[in-house]
Formats: C-alpha cells, sequence, structure tokens
C-alpha cells in the first residue's frame, strides 16, 4: 500500500526490506546555512500568512554524531571516505552534513532493486562531496549522469557568476537499469532549419543516412540500381521495401548518388533529452500548483525522471519528500510510492495535496504510519517535542498551525470554512499538553472574542477536569439560522456545530488524546458543549521487548571497537589489537554458522557445526559456487588467521629466547625489546587492518553469491545489528 512517514528517514529506512524500491528521487536539505519556512497560503479571503519553521537547513557539528557514525558496523563502507573527509573538513558545517548523508545512503542502496536507479538533487556547494560518497556507496561504474537543472535565470550576484542550476546525480544499483529516453518539443526555429522538405502531401520531412556506419558485409547489395555504400547499408533488404512502401525513401536522380531515409516530422518523437535541463521553469508565485514550501520542485521535473527511470506499478521512494512533489508525480503516473518526512507539517502539506489533486483519503487509498495512534504515542511525542505535538494537534481539526514566535497571543492554529451564506468564516485552536486549570477555559473565551472567531476548539493532553466543564458552563454557542445546515467544513467536529445540540463528528475521533471543542458565540448566553475523543485513564502500563541478536554483527563490532581504541590510546595498544584479531576472527566463524543454518538443512548443519572453520568454508563455498584460492588474499586469512587463533585458546606458558650484537659503547642506552611468542609476532595493528578487510570481503563475496544464486532464505545486509521491537499493553 502507498505511505507516508513521519518520522527519522533513517530509522524507517532501516525497517524497510531490503531490494524493494525501483526508483529514489531525494531532494535533501541543502548546506546553505539558512532557516527555511513554510508558507502556508491560508483560506481564499486571508490575506495573512501563517509561517513556520518546518525545517532548519544549517548543520551544527556534532562529535557525538561522528563517534556514533563509527560505532554503527553498517556504515564501515564509508569509514575511511567519512575519515579523509575529516581530515580535510574538520568540525566544518559540511562535515556535519556529510555525517548526516552518508548512513542514509548506505540504506537507500539496500533498498534499491538491482535495476534501479537514484537521483540525488543537490546545490555545487555539496555536490562535489556527495558525488565521491555515491562512488564508493554504489561504485564509480555505477555513475550515469550529472544532471544540470536550469532553475532560474540569469540575475546579478556580487562578485561571481550567478547561482542558477541545481545538480542531480544519477546512479544505478546493477549493471543495467530501467532507461525511458524523455524527448520534448521542438522549437519553430529547430523545425524551421532541420525539416527543410515536404512532400507531394504537405508533410515536412528531413533526410537521414541509410548507409551503415559500421563495416556490415551482409548487407553490401545493390537496391533499385544503386550501388551499396562502402561500409553496406544501414538496414535489410526487407526492411528496405518495408521503408519504399511507406514513402520514407528519397531517391536522387543522380545514379552515383545515394538514398537518404525520410524522416517525417509529425512521426518524430521530439528532441532528445540531454543532460542539461533549461526547460522545466520553477515554481512561480501564481503557480496553480505552488503549495507554499520554500523548496518545492515543479512536478514537471519529477515527472520527467519517473517517466526515464520506472514503469508503471514500480515503486518510487522519496526519503525526503517535503510537501510531496515526487509523491503526486508517481501517483500522477501509476506509480507506487512511499514518502518520508520528518515534520508534521510536510506529512499534512502531502494529505491535503492527494486529496486536492486526486481525492485520495488517509487510511483508504495510502496509509500514514508514524504519527501517534493512542495516548501513550501522543504523550511521547508531546515529551520530545512539544512544538510538533502542537502542530499535529491542530492537524486532528484540520486546522492550519500558527507562526512559531513568541507571541502568539493564545492562537496555535485556525480552522477556515464558509458559512451557508458563502462567507469565509475561521474558528481558532488552542492545544494544551501540561496542567489544567478552569482559567485556561475563561482566557481563551477572551481569545475567542479578542480574534473575532466564530467558535474555538481547545485541545488537551489530559482529560478536562470537572471546574473546566463548570467554567465552559459561562460561555455559549455559535448560532446560524435555526433552519440552516450545517456548512460545507473540513473540520472535524463541525458537522452539526450550528445548532444548539451536541455535535457529531464527520469522521471517527482519534483516540490519542483528551481533547474538547469549545463554541462560543460573541454576545450571546448559554453553554459550552464538549466533544472529548475517547481516552481512559490508566494505572499502568507494561513495554514487552524482543530482540535479534546478530551474533556475528555483535562480534564485528567489537572487534572494531577495540582496533579503535588501540589506535587512538598507543598505551596497552599491543593487547587490543590482540583482542580486535581474535574477535574478527570469531565473527566469521559466526557468520558461516548464521549463513550455514539457513542455506543447509538444520540436520545437515548441525553435523557440520563442530567442524573447523576452513571446512565450513569449503562446504559453503562448494554449495555457493565461489571460487576460492587460499594462496591469494582475501581467502589466505584462513591459513594465518586460524593458527594464530587456535594458538591463543590453546596456549601454554613458552620461554622465548633471542640475542642481539651491538656496539659495547651502546649497550645500556635503550631496553631491549620485549621477546614475543609468534602469536603475539602475528598481533599489530596493520595485521588486524588486513584481517578484518579480508574476513570483509569474505563474507561479502558470500552474501552476493547467495544474492546471484537466489536462495530462498532471509539473509540481511552484512553487518547490519539485529533490531529490537516493543509493544505496550494497558493494565487496568
Amino acid at each position: 500500500m502507498n505511505t507516508l512517514y513521519y518520522g527519522d528517514n533513517l530509522d524507517v529506512m532501516r525497517e524497510m526490506p531490503g531490494e524493494s524500491v525501483d526508483l529514489i528521487y531525494l531532494d535533501p536539505p541543502f548546506n546553505s546555512a539558512r532557516d527555511y519556512n513554510v508558507l502556508f497560503k491560508q483560506a481564499q479571503r486571508d490575506e495573512n500568512q501563517a509561517q513556520i519553521v518546518a525545517f532548519e537547513d544549517t548543520w551544527q557539528w556534532s562529535r557525538r554524531h561522528y563517534e556514533e557514525f563509527f560505532e554503527d558496523p553498517r556504515n564501515q563502507r564509508l569509514f575511511e571516505l567519512m575519515q579523509s573527509l575529516y581530515t580535510i573538513l574538520g568540525t566544518s558545517e559540511m562535515m556535519a552534513y556529510l555525517v548526516m548523508m552518508a548512513p542514509r545512503l548506505l540504506e537507500m542502496h539496500r533498498l534499491l532493486k538491482p535495476t534501479g536507479s537514484l537521483y540525488l538533487h543537490c546545490d555545487p556547494v555539496a555536490s562535489h562531496y556527495l558525488k565521491i560518497m555515491l562512488d564508493v556507496v554504489f561504485g564509480p561504474q555505477r555513475f550515469i549522469n550529472e544532471i544540470t537543472w536550469q532553475r532560474t535565470a540569469t540575475h546579478n550576484d556580487a562578485k561571481r557568476w550567478a547561482s542558477i542550476a541545481d545538480i542531480l546525480l544519477c546512479y544505478s544499483k546493477g549493471n543495467i537499469s530501467i532507461w525511458h529516453p524523455q524527448f520534448r518539443k521542438q522549437s519553430e526555429t529547430d523545425i524551421e532549419k532541420r525539416y527543410r522538405y515536404t512532400d507531394d502531401k504537405g508533410r515536412r520531412y528531413r533526410l537521414g543516412p541509410i548507409d551503415s556506419p559500421n563495416p556490415r558485409p551482409n548487407l553490401m547489395y545493390e537496391w533499385k540500381g544503386y550501388a551499396p555504400p562502402v561500409k553496406g547499408w544501414r538496414y535489410s533488404k526487407e526492411r528496405m521495401t518495408e521503408l519504399d512502401a511507406q514513402d520514407e525513401i528519397w531517391y536522387p536522380n543522380d545514379m552515383s548518388k545515394r538514398p537518404a531515409r525520410k524522416l517525417y516530422l509529425d512521426s518524430s518523437k521530439g528532441a532528445l533529452i540531454g543532460n542539461v535541463w533549461t526547460d522545466i521553469t520553477p515554481i512561480q508565485a501564481s503557480s496553480i500548483e505552488r503549495m507554499g514550501y520554500p523548496t518545492q520542485k515543479p512536478l514537471a521535473l519529477l515527472e520527467r525522471i519517473i517517466s526515464a527511470s520506472s514503469n508503471p506499478g514500480d515503486v518510487v521512494f522519496d526519503p525526503f519528500c517535503g510537501c510531496g512533489t515526487a509523491v503526486v508525480a508517481a501517483e500522477k503516473l501509476g506509480r507506487r510510492w512511499i514518502g518520508i518526512d520528518i515534520t508534521f507539517i510536510a506529512v499534512d502539506l502531502m494529505i491535503a495535496r492527494l486529496a486536492r489533486d486526486f481525492g485520495l483519503a488517509r487510511g483508504v487509498d495510502y496509509a500514514v504510519t508514524g504519527d501517534p495512534k493512542d495516548a501513550y504515542s501522543a504523550r511521547k511525542l508531546f515529551e520530545e517535542s512539544p512544538k510538533q505535538f502542537e502542530i499535529w494537534a491542530v492537524g486532528l481539526v484540520s486546522g492550519v498551525p500558527q507562526p512559531d514566535k513568541v507571541g502568539d497571543k493564545g492562537v496555535d492554529g485556525k480552522v477556515y470554512f464558509h458559512d451557508l451564506e458563502g462567507k469565509l468564516q475561521y474558528a481558532v485552536v488552542q492545544v494544551k499538553g501540561g496542567h489544567l486549570t478552569p482559567s485556561l477555559l475563561r482566557d481563551f473565551a477572551h481569545v475567542i472574542e479578542r480574534e473575532k472567531a466564530v467558535m474555538g476548539f481547545f485541545i488537551s493532553l489530559e482529560k478536562p477536569t470537572k471546574g473546566m466543564y463548570e467554567a465552559a458552563g459561562e460561555c455559549g454557542f455559535a448560532t446560524a439560522p435555526a433552519a440552516a445546515k450545517s456548512p460545507a467544513c473540513n473540520s472535524a467536529p463541525s458537522t452539526n456545530c450550528w445548532t444548539k445540540a451536541k455535535p457529531s463528528t464527520s469522521r471517527k475521533a482519534t483516540p490519542c488524546a483528551a481533547a474538547a471543542s469549545a463554541w462560543h458565540g460573541r454576545g450571546s448566553r448559554g453553554v459550552w458543549r464538549w466533544e472529548t475523543l475517547e481516552m481512559s485513564i490508566h494505572k499502568k502500563v507494561r513495554h514487552s521487548m524482543k530482540r535479534t541478536v546478530i551474533a556475528y554483527s555483535e562480534l564485528w563490532h567489537t572487534s572494531y571497537v577495540l582496533l579503535q581504541k588501540g589506535i587512538e590510546d598507543e598505551q596497552g595498544s599491543h593487547h587490543l589489537f590482540t583482542a580486535s584479531i581474535i574477535f574478527t576472527a570469531f565473527t566469521l566463524e559466526a557468520y558461516f554458522n548464521h549463513v550455514g543454518s539457513k542455506i543447509f538443512p538444520a540436520k545437515c548443519w548441525s553435523s557440520l557445526e563442530r567442524s573447523r572453520p576452513q571446512q565450513k568454508l569449503d562446504v559453503i563455498s562448494e554449495h555457493l559456487n565461489i571460487p576460492v584460492d587460499y594462496g591469494i588474499r582475501p581467502w589466505q586469512v584462513m591459513r594465518t588467521l586460524y593458527p594464530v587463533r587456535n594458538d591463543i585458546a590453546h596456549a601454554k606458558t613458552t620461554v622465548v629466547s633471542g640475542s642481539s650484537v651491538m656496539p659495547y659503547d651502546e649497550y645500556g642506552r635503550s631496553l631491549p625489546e620485549l621477546l614475543l611468542d609468534k602469536w603475539q609476532q602475528y598481533c599489530t595493528q596493520s595485521q588486524a587492518l588486513i584481517v578484518r578487510d579480508d574476513v570483509e570481503k569474505i563474507v561479502f563475496a558470500i552474501y552476493e553469491a547467495i544474492q546471484l544464486k537466489g536462495c530462498m532464505c532471509n539473509i540481511e545486509f552484512p553487518f547490519r545489528l539485529g533490531g529490537q521491537v516493543g509493544r505496550v499493553s494497558v493494565i487496568e
């Protein structure tokens, strides 16, 4: 099912199955050191606009985030590159931006199908760094194109060339990717210049070659008295006969000259599009598709990308989907889609856009995952981000959030609708996540009066108190002519809000918070009516958890941490390198057991579990048709690493002796070298690095062979840590 996710795209992607996506388009926040504001265009007759900071496009350096990147073995493919970039960039904002992007690009590579493609939209400030990163993730041979999109006309920039273009980096997952050439309409100038001929039916055409560009000995035949070209004809006799019958061959009067192919204008698909796009204009202020989102891309841009690199029914994925242009283009072109954004603002925009453009309803035509579904989730959201809780709560009544600024004067959002006479009206929304008192309601009544609103919605995380009900009794209804029907309004509690009866909701209330909706008629007396969303008060919550421990991944992670500690601190480093090598050996043994138990029947593998590591590898490699040569790397590690591992496992006390000759006057100036056993001599920093490199290559060789063989077993991408899931149940 098509799905919108609210949340961190890295967390969401790590829960998605591998090789499940055909096309990825991402337009991540550019590293442009500025805040972006989302401008919500309010209802038709309101000239004001509410501005909300959707995301801060300034990346602050964090040492913790940098270290966490290297602590996660799933990111290992980019370790060396990131260390090199850190040496060059230091603790800059650009480095922080790249630390954010690196693990996400690795996950996107995992999600793509073998025939899939990725388009990364970026500006020239970061494009060169991102290209290097993509070369490492996908491989430089998988680079398809760098597309330049001219997004604006030339303008004056002080002391530099005008910045008028964005960059799109395009990569494929495998050797063959989905590709459909794209064409644009030819200009009148091009037509006049190229299509210079007209036949007797008035059809315009141009002449194209009919001879072969390469030697074709089998096509060296005479055609209607014309001698064959030097390299032969371009087409077979049968095809030439078809073209001749269709009047698509031009014949010169001079038999010494060569015929040509008639290429008709009305049969042309248009001008073939290259990698410089100048024909797609950006979103203008007056554009119909404008959503008010500052980084919104034109629909035509995404339609071109999706049409070129996917087929109908394929899955299009946008992990930074903003206002959802990629999602809308995918829906329009008959593709399935997945979108992720970290803000409720963007998700609400996408919900509204899908309803406006296609009449799609959430929960019916597509799923929305990640927003709170119960009181526990709503409370967690409030604890993590009160502002995001406020935006989400305003969305419950189809409201427009107000600016995130000091002095909102008690208005967190507005709900717009037209009354029975077609006049634009609005209700104000106030959201409270903390302690409730009756005075809050009295204050809100004044807010409704001051804002000249028809009614008000008071939404609270906690259940309203008895005193709040009493305070509400001091206020009145919003009224309309007695015979009038309810107005056309998207607001959930508005179906019967014009009568003095308790209003019902036009959609099922979301049981995530205790919410109270108050209607207040200016200058009239009466009582408030409450619409309370269902929520129970429970005494205890049981949180059950389950985690899959993937042993070889845990051991691999331990090996890496020990190695890094040894590199950073020379004191005691030899012991850390020894431990790292041992855990690397354990990693490969554990991986053999992990894979063997999945590709062989249980009884078969149980008899092999106590075999030597090399014997296990022999059995696995034979089954998967992996060529193994123990005389070269990485396979020779089996004959060097495991003897050392066995020496340590069965170590005994030994006496090591040695002697050296030196000049008499140099004796005593320095301490003699510490004598080491053979296994101790093996355990150095350089050997620890070599061993990890070889083991990693062996693991990936097995993984890739499993993918090629198409084994019906669930083998995860190497070195992924096991996931942990939890379940919350309420104890009455």
